[in-house]
Formats: C-alpha cells, structure tokens, sequence
C-alpha cells in the first residue's frame, strides 16, 4: 500500500530513479559520502596552507591583520620571498577546497599562486573574524 502511494505521487519518471536509487543504494551513498570526505579534507588543506601562509608574511614584518597592505603583500609575493614548495608541503592531502566553492582543485604551485593571490589575500584578512548577518 505504501509503495503504491510513493510511485504515484513519483509519476513514472520518479519511478524509475527511485528502482535505480533502490538497485544501487550502496554505490550512490558511497559516492556521496567520498565527495564530502574530499571537500572537507580539501578544506582542512586550505586553512593549513592559508595559516602557514601568514605566518610566512608576519616573518617578513609584513601586519596581515590590518589587510590594507596591498601593494606591499604584492610586492612580497611578487619577489619570491614565499616558498611555495613548503607551503603545498603543510598538508598531506593533494586537493584544496577554496571557501565559497565545492568542487577542489589539485594542489600546486601555480594553483595556490592563484587561490592566495594579494587580491584573494586582501579580501581575507578583511573577512576573517566578521560574522555574516
């Protein structure tokens, strides 16, 4: 009785997905519960890699704090003061997940070059700390 209750309301479409669903319950939640496990490991990555980051700049007298040092975090990172090597080093997990998006990107030099930017830099030391309304 309840399963003819739930396929009527599903239609045929929505029966079809749900015997699939019921076939290969197994490797759906599977893959679901890789992709989470990926972005927050990813994200751990991230927040290991952005404080070993900063504390590269501090070392370099550079106040991160204040977030307004633009040109000279630019200048900083321009000159190759910043060992990116032994930044992608600070974690053992090959992908990192930025704030703001799901899907992770592998971790080189070039692809933390762009995720911790000046730019992406300024934007968050500005943030850290604000709570969202």
């Amino acid at each position: 009785m309840l399963n003819f209750l739930v396929r009527s309301t599903l239609g045929s479409w929505g029966s079809i997905m749900l015997d699939f669903y019921l076939a290969n319950g197994f490797w759906i939640n599977s893959f679901i519960l890789l992709l989470v496990l990926v972005n927050v490991l990813g994200r751990q990555a991230y927040a290991r890699i952005l404080i070993a980051l900063i504390a590269q700049l501090t070392e370099k007298k550079l106040d991160i704090k204040k977030g307004k040092n633009k040109s000279l975090m630019q200048n900083i990172l321009d000159k190759g003061d910043i060992s990116w090597v032994s930044l992608s080093k600070e974690s053992w997990f090959p992908l990192l997940v930025v704030p703001g998006r799901f899907l992770p990107v592998t971790k080189t030099v070039s692809h933390l070059q762009q995720v911790f930017s000046a730019d992406n830099l300024v934007k968050i030391t500005n943030t850290k700390g604000k709570t969202k309304p």
